[in-house]
């Protein structure tokens, strides 16, 4: 799959942290049709089977994603789909 990363950064308001947006740009797939919502974990194993002990489901297993990390697809028990990511 290819994959273009992007990030903005800026200095946050009155002096706060430095604010970072980063996400990614990919084909459209029969899975990801629309956005995505992107969430950092420690652990995308651990985090799936809390998922699926909530009653979600796991769409893909963790896969490498270039040199920038690991990201795994899930399903809420809503039916939304949303993407894991775990840092190297």
């Amino acid at each position: 799959m290819q994959f273009v990363v992007l990030s903005a950064a800026s200095d946050g308001p009155m002096g706060e942290a430095n604010l970072e947006i980063i996400g990614g740009i990919a084909a459209a797939t029969a899975l990801v049709k629309a956005p995505v919502p992107i969430i950092t974990v420690d652990s995308i194993e651990e985090t799936c089977e809390a998922v699926v002990a909530a009653g979600g489901g796991r769409i893909t297993e963790r896969q490498r994603v270039g040199d920038y990390g690991y990201s795994s697809y899930i399903e809420d028990s809503e039916g939304n789909v949303l993407c894991l990511w775990e840092n190297p």
